[in-house]
């Protein structure tokens, strides 16, 4: 018997088509036009495997934000997404929109609750990456944790996949 999907609603489904561009620098994408940093703290995890991450193009898909519906693990909603890896590149393509949309029905939550990421290292180990909004630093807050870590996840959590595996473009080589 198949089992029910009711553990992730969606919420928003964003086209992103960026051939041609080649994200090598983390730091320097995420200035501002102010000189101003949106990530206020990077955890350790982060650092070590994630942080120094070159990605090439990545082929046109929508990204899919989905509010988690009740308690949960990696395991459980990695079952229940079609596809749950997404790129370095959609997590900052999102810090970036959220940054223009002020006014406009926030894509990434601010509420304490975080925005949760599965994304591959430079060794293909796949991580859980959160992103939290910190009123106190006044900037994003990037964790990144094994999969499959014992911490679960509550109501209101935000997941965000894709509608298609990740395929990188190395043709723009």
């Amino acid at each position: 018997m198949t089992q029910k999907r009711d553990l992730l609603r969606l919420i928003h489904t964003i086209p992103v088509d960026y051939r041609g561009a080649i994200y090598h620098s983390f730091g320097e994408y995420l200035v501002d036009e102010s000189g101003k940093n949106p990530v206020a703290r990077i955890n350790d995890t982060f650092m070590q495997h994630l942080f120094g991450k070159n990605e090439l193009a990545v082929e046109p898909a929508d990204i899919r934000i989905h509010d988690l519906t009740r308690t949960s693990h990696d395991s459980r909603i990695l079952e229940e997404l079609d596809t749950y890896e997404t790129a370095l590149f959609h997590l900052l393509l999102l810090i970036d929109m959220q940054r223009k949309r002020e006014k406009q029905e926030s894509l990434l939550l601010k509420s304490g609750y975080p925005n949760i990421f599965y994304i591959r290292d430079m060794i293909g180990i796949v991580w859980t990456v959160l992103l939290s909004w910190s009123e106190r630093n006044g900037g994003w807050s990037l964790d990144a944790r094994s999969v499959g870590s014992t911490n679960g996840y509550l109501p209101g959590s935000r997941f965000v996949s894709l509608n298609t595996p990740i395929v990188y473009n190395t043709s723009t080589l």
